[in-house]
Order: structure tokens, then sequence, then C-alpha cells
């Protein structure tokens, strides 16, 4: 059986991952979300967090889902943009 905790840190690598494998400008625009997220809008005009603290923000569940859905979302998008203008 699969620790509880082990699980929460398994999504949050595997979110932080697939955050930091975005294009420029998102690569550091999500991460900037993330941290100003967790830390209560404090995190503006400090440098791009690390990857240790954005893991460690993302265990957090409900910072995770809102991160996660909007992600989501924004793939959604350029996946919507790409495959109308490909109907052109």
């Amino acid at each position: 059986m699969v620790n509880h905790s082990s699980f929460v840190e398994e999504r949050a690598h595997s979110l932080g991952d697939a955050l930091l494998s975005l294009d420029e400008p998102w690569k550091s625009r999500f991460p900037d979300l993330v941290a100003n997220e967790a830390t209560g809008c404090s995190w503006n005009d400090k440098e791009t967090p690390t990857y240790e603290e954005l893991v460690s923000w993302l265990t957090d569940s409900d910072i995770y889902r809102r991160t996660m859905t909007l992600l989501n979302v924004w793939q959604g998008m350029l996946f919507y943009v790409y495959w109308t203008v490909s109907l052109k």
C-alpha cells in the first residue's frame, strides 16, 4: 500500500516537473504564481523559486489543486488555439 505522504510528494514532484518543462515565459511565470499563492503574495520581486521550494508548496492540497487546474486550462487553451489555426 502506498503511503499518503509519499503519494503527495510524488504528485508534487510530477507537477513541478511539468511546470518547469513549459516554454518561456510560462516556465518562470507558473512557479512565480505558485510562490505568490503559497506566500500570500509576498513573493513579488524575488528570484524564481527553487525546485525544492516549488515542490514543497505543491504538497499543499489547495495549492496543488489550483495549480493543476490552471495548468490544465492553459494546456487546453493551447490545444484549442492550435486546433482552430490548423483547420484554416
